[in-house]
């Protein structure tokens, strides 16, 4: 601060104003003030103080400001000459209200005086000077927060402030009550039942959304009914996970229902998303969802899910022919070889759980459903005429 005080006395001080000259050498100028063991330097405002221990000379002079007031005093009322010199004068030196006063005289002398009058901030309209507030209002504007705008802007602005400010609190009002729904006590649940139907459906969407991944299923479900009653388009990628991922099924059940009715253009989309999760059943979850909308821009993946499913299918089958086919004492295996068993080894060599067989056959059929539904055809495993059907359809 100390710093930025002299930096600013060092600068912006005029020649004839006081000059401190300080004991380190430095030499300040300002209006100097004595305080008795200290002085304090003032220019434009900004001022310290400096102890009389680390100045070494004063040195007395005249500020811009007393020095215009001295050439004003000593012009006559009627020099509109002398006042124009003045006003320029103290444009040159930034002496911003000095110069607007010498202007303003220059108005009393002569009304119409062009240059007094720009630099007073007026404008010619229709032949008469108007200040840029006059010129503004004649225009039907207010000022509003420092800004000149129409009384219907000032009327929207402060009405979307307003709404805004409802819908924070209608907001709070939301998640309080939302946050009740899922307690055991049936008391306390019907009465936030009861609060959140007295609030419109635009303030409770987003909340409602958010609770989807509620870790309460009767939570859960009420926003997953409420959801679908509002036929809310935003809830589409947050039901579709539901359907894929929630653990309960009746859950999954009614957020399918809810998309069904909802009818987003991209939910199909949006549970397409998930036939590339590593989970078996989520894949199967969102396969068996896909079947119910009537839409091919999914098919592309379901075909190419359906060709990996296959060939694992096969690969299975391959490695269990080979792995326990023996001729003759003697084990085939998968690259043609073949191992002599001994007679008194047992072989059980089966490479995968038949729950782990189930699955993959589970979600094989699972795919070729999916895709009869939404096709119309039944190709089966041929993948090259699931594909040829797609390229001849595709939009």
């Amino acid at each position: 601060m100390l710093r930025s005080l002299l930096l600013l006395l060092l600068v912006t001080s005029p020649i004839h104003a006081d000059e401190v000259e300080l004991k380190n050498g430095n030499v300040l100028q300002g209006k100097v003030t004595d305080l008795g063991d200290t002085i304090r330097l003032t220019r434009n405002g900004s001022s310290m103080v400096i102890p009389k221990s680390q100045i070494h000379e004063i040195r007395p002079g005249k500020t811009e400001e007393e020095r215009y007031r001295e050439k004003a005093e000593a012009l006559s009322k009627n020099d509109l000459e002398g006042h124009l010199t003045l006003a320029r004068w103290c444009k040159e030196r930034h002496l911003k209200n000095q110069a607007e006063e010498a202007y303003r005289t220059i108005l009393d002398i002569d009304p119409d005086h062009k240059e007094a009058r720009t630099a007073l901030g007026y404008q010619k309209v229709e032949g008469e000077w108007k200040t840029f507030e006059e010129i503004q209002k004649s225009k039907g504007r207010v000022l509003f927060r420092g800004k000149w705008v129409l009384p219907s802007e000032r009327a929207l602005q402060l009405a979307l402030e307003n709404q805004k400010l409802l819908e924070k609190q209608l907001s709070k009002e939301v998640r309080k009550w939302l946050g009740r729904v899922g307690f055991h006590s049936e008391k306390i649940r019907k009465e936030a039942i009861e609060k959140l139907a007295t609030i419109d459906d635009p303030y409770k969407s987003e909340a409602y959304i958010k609770a989807l991944t509620s870790s309460r299923k009767e939570k859960r479900l009420f926003v997953i009914r409420e959801l679908h009653r509002m036929k809310e388009e935003g809830a589409a990628k947050g039901l579709a996970r539901r359907v894929v991922w929630d653990k309960e099924s009746k859950v999954r059940s009614e957020a399918l229902s809810a998309l069904l009715s909802i009818k987003n253009p991209e939910t199909p989309l949006f549970l397409a998303a998930w036939l590339k999760e590593d989970s078996i059943y989520a894949r199967i979850r969102a396969e068996e969802a896909l079947g119910q909308f009537s839409d091919i821009r999914p098919v592309p993946a379901l075909i190419t899910l359906l060709s990996r499913v296959t060939r694992t299918i096969k690969w299975i089958e391959q490695y269990r022919d080979q792995m326990m086919k023996t001729l003759r004492g003697t084990l085939l295996l998968r690259d043609g070889r073949r191992i002599q068993i001994p007679p008194n080894m047992l072989l059980s060599m089966d490479g995968f759980a038949p729950h782990d067989r189930e699955k993959i056959l589970l979600e094989r059929d699972t795919l070729i459903a999916s895709l009869r539904a939404i096709t119309g055809q039944d190709f089966g495993e041929d993948i090259s005429r699931w594909n040829n059907w797609y390229r001849k359809n595709r939009k």
